[in-house]
């Protein structure tokens, strides 16, 4: 016992003695950074004084130094820190051979704070433009420093090197797939500058074709001021075709009020991509949507026409809405490709609606008319994501306007077009419209997404959409609800003239293509037609998962919608599924 008395003793005396005690004085100039005045040992305190240093250091205050430590016994010292003037920069001459750097990389130094960090940030600003610009072996050092009071002035010399080019693009294995279309896609144009930027993003790139697989890392080989890129590659089948069946519980349109206690859905997809070795696109989906209601729609592409920028796309759709209406759509474009990422298209549209109920609108769940429309619009596409499928970073952005003239066919007296609204024994009512008048309609998605944490995300979205016209009917609106637009409700159930889908996600990244999710949706919409003009709100919450297997990545999504004047109900939730074919 006493022995253990002893020993408890000892380690007090002993381990108390250790610890290092510092009452620090500092001179008339500091940031209010105070090291810390105790510390478990000697490297302990130069671990906090480097981090003082560093701070000071980032601050401008280049002269910061310990000048001294006193000591009054074995454990205690007096500190005394000299931290000095605050240094900005006075004037940077820029010495290049060529090309000229942007202003918006230069910046402005004067009067700047002089940072060890910003000094680090800014040579590697320019470093960056020059390799991205053609320039991979880019010297930048900082020269002639020279000090007046608190004012420095220094020279930035540039040694771009020579100008490297990109030389053809080389492919190894066996791929039933044009160069060009490669080259187009990746932006590897010949005799164009090398972007080093373009070739840390290759295997990114090439991981989002669905009908290739990579062998082995790409190489890059600088040889007589060219970069000569290699791809290991080899074919891949990404045909497929699958259908599912989904279950829906007490299913009731928002507009229509019809109600089911058990709607059974349908869904058949056929992919084809580069079938023929140029990189097309065919895709055909038919659904069921509704009860009694189907819908067939079909997408082709054909890039980079003869080499070209230039590529061509069709699509075409077909509704039949219990027995309402039936809707077609026929849209042909031209597509030109500014980059891998971004396009343009111009296209023509062909819309036209046969109406199938003999009611008059009064009576018609869903109200319509028979009629075209011809219209032409231009849509832009940009995707600056980190990766297409499971994004952690970046912006996406889907613009789309188009403008024409909607034709309504039936009864006419004159110059116009007779619409029954209602009738009774005694009395008649009808609408007297235009044959034809003009449509405007548009429709913007964009989201962001925030790294918050290593595999952590946040989604910020918008989806919205219009329509311009004073005689729409219910067969001219929005379809929307679903996993696509509007979650936590039916497939295509809410119809709307306008509307905006704000989204807020939060994501946990556990794979390539896999993630966790809850999400928060919020909305408006706004139907209005020649018999009703309705506002509505709704707000959907919920979660869902990506899953990476096999044939391609699996979504599905447990959701709750409601309106505003609606509580949640449990019993009316929505599961939605959704698949991204990759293999």
């Amino acid at each position: 016992m006493k022995l253990f008395i002893l020993a408890i003793l000892i380690f007090l005396f002993f381990g108390g003695s250790s610890q290092i005690s510092i009452s620090w004085k500092f001179d008339k100039h500091h940031i209010g950074l105070h090291p810390d005045s105790t510390f478990k040992n000697w490297e302990d305190y130069n671990s906090s004084i480097q981090q003082v240093q560093y701070e000071a250091f980032k601050n401008g205050y280049l002269e910061f130094s310990v000048d001294s430590l006193v000591k009054k016994d074995s454990s205690f010292f007096n500190g005394y820190v000299h931290f000095g003037k605050q240094y900005v920069w006075k004037k940077i001459k820029l010495t290049q051979k060529s090309p000229e750097i942007p202003k918006y990389i230069k910046s402005k130094w004067k009067n700047k704070i002089v940072s060890s960090r910003d000094i680090a940030i800014r040579l590697n600003n320019i470093a960056q433009y020059f390799t991205n610009n053609g320039y991979p072996f880019t010297k930048v050092s900082l020269d002639s420093i020279s000090v007046n009071e608190e004012f420095l002035s220094a020279s930035i010399v540039i040694d771009p090197g020579k100008l490297i080019t990109w030389d053809t693009l080389n492919i190894v294995g066996e791929l039933k797939l044009e160069k060009h279309y490669l080259a187009n896609y990746l932006e590897i144009h010949k005799n164009k500058p090398f972007n080093e930027k373009t070739f840390s993003e290759i295997k990114k790139r090439l991981q989002e074709l669905p009908f290739v697989e990579i062998t082995t890392s790409p190489k890059l080989l600088f040889k007589e001021k060219k970069a000569l890129v290699t791809l290991y590659l080899k074919q891949k089948s990404a045909n497929f075709i699958n259908g599912i069946i989904g279950v829906l519980p007490n299913s009731k349109s928002s507009l229509t009020k019809d109600e089911s206690q058990l709607v059974i859905t349908g869904d058949l997809k056929l992919n084809l991509n580069n079938s023929f070795g140029y990189g097309e696109k065919i895709k055909i989906n038919w659904n069921r949507i509704q009860i009694e209601s189907q819908r067939l729609s079909t997408t082709e592409e054909i890039p980079y026409i003869l080499g070209s920028f230039i590529g061509i796309t069709h699509s075409l759709d077909i509704l039949k809405q219990d027995s309402s209406f039936i809707n077609f759509k026929n849209r042909m474009g031209i597509k030109y490709d500014i980059s891998g990422r971004q396009s343009f298209t111009a296209f023509w549209e062909n819309e036209g609606t046969n109406s199938l109920s003999s009611d008059v609108l009064d009576n018609s769940n869903l109200t319509s008319v028979s009629g075209t429309k011809n219209s032409s619009g231009l849509k832009f596409f940009l995707n600056w994501l980190d990766y297409k499928y499971n994004p952690r970073k970046g912006v996406f952005i889907s613009i789309e306007g188009k403008a024409g003239f909607k034709k309504i066919t039936g009864q006419k007296e004159g110059n116009l077009v007779v619409i029954p609204i209602s009738e009774s024994n005694e009395v008649s009512v009808s609408l007297y419209v235009p044959e034809t008048s003009p449509i405007i309609e548009g429709k913007i998605k964009i989201e962001g997404y925030i790294p918050v944490w290593k595999s952590i995300s946040m989604k910020l979205a918008n989806n919205s959409g219009c329509k311009l016209n004073d005689y729409l009917l219910d067969n001219d609106l929005f379809r929307l609800g679903g996993f696509s637009l509007l979650r936590g409700f039916d497939q295509q159930s809410v119809f709307s003239t306008n509307y905006s889908i704000f989204t807020s996600e939060f994501r946990v990244l556990f794979e390539e293509n896999s993630f966790f999710s809850l999400f928060y949706d919020k909305s408006i919409l706004h139907a209005i037609t020649l018999l009703k003009s309705e506002i509505s709100r709704t707000t959907a919450i919920g979660a869902g998962i990506n899953f990476q297997t096999k044939p391609g990545i699996f979504s599905i999504s447990y959701a709750l919608g409601k309106f505003e004047d609606t509580p949640f109900e449990f019993s009316s939730a929505k599961i939605h599924f959704g698949f991204v074919n990759l293999f």
